[in-house]
């Protein structure tokens, strides 16, 4: 989770073969994938590790820890978004359903 800079691991007595790992921006999750080659197709990217490979959890930490630190993420809680069709302000996603609701508009987009 890169808004909270927060890692979550399997517990220590789950045995898995391979690890996979998510990034999560508040919005959706994208898998983190470790590229070879640039100009290599994204299909031979790796996003499969070896749970026992410290070297690529830390990579995986420092990456969110990046995206953090570039307000990469979306608090939708807090979040201002603006109404497309009648221009309308809004906070976070209680009030932009609130509106949806009362208003049957449902085109938003966030600004900061």
């Amino acid at each position: 989770d890169c808004s909270r800079k927060t890692i979550t691991l399997p517990t220590i007595y789950c045995r898995y073969k391979r690890r996979i790992y998510v990034i999560y921006d508040g919005i959706h999750y994208d898998a983190v994938a470790y590229c070879f080659d640039p100009q290599l197709p994204s299909d031979m990217d790796t996003r499969q590790f070896s749970p026992n490979d410290v070297v690529v959890l830390e990579r995986a930490k420092h990456l969110c820890a990046q995206e953090h630190q570039r307000k990469a993420y979306t608090d939708t809680s807090n979040f201002t978004l603006r109404c497309l069709v009648c221009q309308q302000g809004l906070k976070g996603q209680t009030e932009a359903a609130q509106h949806a609701q009362e208003s049957g508009h449902a085109n938003f987009s966030e600004f900061r």
